[in-house]
């Protein structure tokens, strides 16, 4: 078999509204294209809003993006599409299939409830690998299919990264809210007489509210943060997520940005990608006041422990890993006799 590294990113990026979540998505694509050294090619608006408009009429056709069937008929090159979820690769189908032999999808968001869609639309685009950013949905697909890869998320090192601030509030606790952990924190400041404002503890006070949309700002509010509170989607949205705990991109983001993580630790992968002690700090209700005091305490410690994670994570979690990791993914793939790609 002929063996090409190479890699065409194509992306959605222009195509419809985002959420501020898919700046992930963006800085993956970003980095990667630094590493290749060549630009994103995007999908274009007007196929994305067509094929929209023809599954609110329920007619069953989904438009192809001719430029980039020509771009892709025109090269040898891998071509990878990553999406936040199903929905953007359903949109995107119709191309998608017309990759012939080349296609890498990586999806951040496989929720176990999801899972009978997600092998129905594999089985119509039929990719050449599939890398999955969760690993317990990684191991359930590999048993149907053997090009199936693990690549964790990672973060955007061109805003989140060491500020050199100092540190002036205690609590953030960005995106879906954990009523639990809220309850507990909102214990900790009724007991110590601090008041619940901005300034000494930030979530989004009215549902569905983005309180920084700027991934500049969200870094520089988190480094100016002692602890990011972070809690795996499933210990209270178990319906959707069945019991995937997984390691997201703010667990990188906080570390990133020299914040210690507290509360709920993952529990598929996490001990796998930080293979040490104290990497987060896990706090209930029994035990949160007394952990957060001696970290106050003890800010030797405590910033002992943001630098061995900040060094960490910049060492072994960029996208620039994730990178080379996918390349060499490609490459054992042509080594092995057992890869199942078929067209």
């Amino acid at each position: 078999r002929f063996m090409n590294t190479n890699i065409l990113i194509i992306s959605s990026r222009s195509c419809g509204k985002k959420h501020v979540s898919y700046n992930t998505v963006l800085g993956l694509e970003d980095e990667f294209s630094n590493c290749i050294g060549k630009e994103v090619l995007r999908f274009r608006r007007r196929f994305y809003y067509a094929n929209k408009i023809l599954r609110r009429l329920h007619i069953p056709i989904n438009i192809s993006d001719i430029a980039i069937i020509k771009r892709i008929n025109n090269t040898t090159e891998k071509v990878l599409f990553t999406a936040m979820g199903y929905s953007e690769l359903e949109a995107f189908s119709a191309t998608l299939k017309k990759c012939n032999d080349r296609l890498i999808l990586y999806i951040f968001d496989y929720w176990e409830s999801q899972w009978d869609e997600w092998e129905n639309i594999f089985a119509q685009i039929n990719p050449w690998a599939i890398c999955f950013a969760y690993k317990k949905a990684r191991n359930y697909f590999a048993e149907l299919r053997n090009n199936c890869w693990f690549m964790p998320q990672s973060m955007d090192i061109r805003f989140f990264h060491d500020y050199e601030v100092e540190k002036s509030r205690l609590f953030i606790q960005m995106g879906r809210l954990t009523n639990k952990m809220h309850d507990i924190v909102i214990s900790y400041l009724q007991t110590h007489n601090i008041e619940n404002c901005y300034e000494n503890y930030v979530y989004e006070r009215k549902q569905g509210e983005i309180v920084f949309p700027d991934s500049k700002q969200l870094a520089e509010e988190i480094a100016r943060s002692y602890f990011f509170i972070a809690v795996p989607q499933n210990i209270e949205n178990s319906a959707k997520t069945g019991d995937i705990s997984e390691t997201t991109a703010r667990y990188y983001e906080a570390m990133a940005c020299k914040t210690l993580i507290i509360c709920i630790k993952p529990k598929d992968s996490f001990d796998e990608l930080f293979p040490y002690g104290g990497a987060m700090v896990e706090v209930d209700e029994t035990n949160f006041n007394t952990a957060i005091e001696e970290l106050l305490k003890d800010r030797n410690y405590y910033n002992n422990l943001v630098e061995r994670n900040y060094r960490y994570v910049m060492q072994n979690h960029r996208w620039k890993n994730r990178y080379d990791s996918l390349i060499e993914m490609i490459k054992a793939a042509y080594d092995d006799t057992d890869f199942c790609y078929t067209r």
